[in-house]
C-alpha cells in the first residue's frame, strides 16, 4: 500500500503528509499481536489515513488552507487519540 501511495500521490495529491515509518511500525505491531493470539479489533491491520483537520501533535495540519500551510498543533484530536489507542496502521493525513 505504501509503495502505491508513493507512486500515485505525486499525481493525485491526495495526501498532505506521509508517515511511512509510523505505518510500518503499526503494521509490525499488528502482526505481532496477531501472532501472539491477542484479541483483534474489527479494523485490525487496516491501513488508515485521516483528514488533516484532525490535529495530531507535531504533524502538519493545514485544514485545506494555504494560510495554515505550516501549522503543527501541540494537541491531539479526540478522534485521532482513540484511533491511536487501538491496533491500526495510521499512515498519513489527507488534505481538506
Amino acid at each position: 500500500v505504501l509503495e502505491r501511495i508513493a507512486t500515485r500521490d505525486p499525481v493525485h495529491a491526495a495526501f498532505v503528509a506521509h508517515d511511512h515509518a509510523a505505518a510500518r511500525a503499526a503494521a509490525d505491531a499488528a502482526d505481532a499481536a496477531q501472532k501472539a493470539g491477542a484479541p483483534l479489533g474489527a479494523l485490525h491491520g487496516v491501513p488508515m489515513a485521516h483528514k488533516d483537520m484532525y490535529y495530531q501533535a507535531g504533524k502538519l495540519s493545514t485544514c485545506g488552507s494555504a494560510l495554515r500551510r505550516d501549522c503543527r498543533p501541540t494537541s491531539v484530536a479526540t478522534a485521532i487519540a482513540r484511533m491511536l489507542s487501538r491496533p491500526r496502521s495510521l499512515g498519513g493525513s489527507e488534505g481538506g
